[in-house]
């Protein structure tokens, strides 16, 4: 399907590119700002790990061999789940409010996290952030540990319930996306909703 879409573009889209390792580029590093766009799951050291299949995504597409970004999609979800079982350790921890810090929600321009202690320090500020925001609403601490409970075990379900489609349809919309920002790729599930 990947390569199929590929001679489709190439041939047909009012835009052609070739799919080269130009190309590739810009489709890795579309592909990391779907699976992580707020820079909170991958570190430095990720970016660094992958940086060396960046311009081989062309040849992924034109061998019919999506193992690789397979892989990447995988090791984003395995990072997620590292995550929020970080998160949920947290809440039972609670938090000191008496210190002034602050926390950056929207981190799409940031650079990624050096560490795995800063990475873990921007979700320490995230949870104590989601925490006070629920206080300030009202709701008592068993509640926010609760709610927030709650909310990180639905991200973790969903989590669980990802699959090849959903690294596929990812992967190939950081493909189209890269082309052109208004084209995309339908999966079959996408295209039934």
């Amino acid at each position: 399907t990947a390569h199929l879409a590929a001679e489709l573009l190439d041939r047909y889209h009012y835009k052609p590119i070739p799919l080269d390792d130009a190309l590739s580029v810009k489709i890795f590093d579309n592909y990391l700002k779907a699976l992580d766009a707020e820079r909170l799951i991958f570190v430095q050291t990720d970016i660094d790990r992958m940086d060396g299949i960046r311009s081989r995504l062309d040849d992924a597409i034109r061998n019919e061999s999506l193992d690789v970004p397979f892989a990447i999609f995988e090791f984003h979800a395995q990072r997620l789940s590292e995550r929020m079982a970080y998160a949920r350790g947290l809440l039972r921890e609670g938090f000191d409010f008496s210190q002034r810090e602050h926390h950056q929600a929207m981190r799409q321009r940031e650079p990624w996290a050096k560490t795995e202690e800063d990475i873990r320090d921007l979700w320490r500020k995230g949870v104590k952030s989601e925490w006070l925001n629920l206080k300030l609403a009202g709701n008592s601490d068993k509640d926010i540990v609760r709610i927030l409970e709650q909310r990180y075990d639905n991200t973790s379900k969903r989590i669980s319930r990802l699959g090849n489609e959903d690294a596929f349809q990812a992967f190939m919309n950081a493909y189209t996306m890269s082309i052109e920002p208004h084209s995309s790729f339908r999966g079959p599930r996408a295209a039934e909703k």
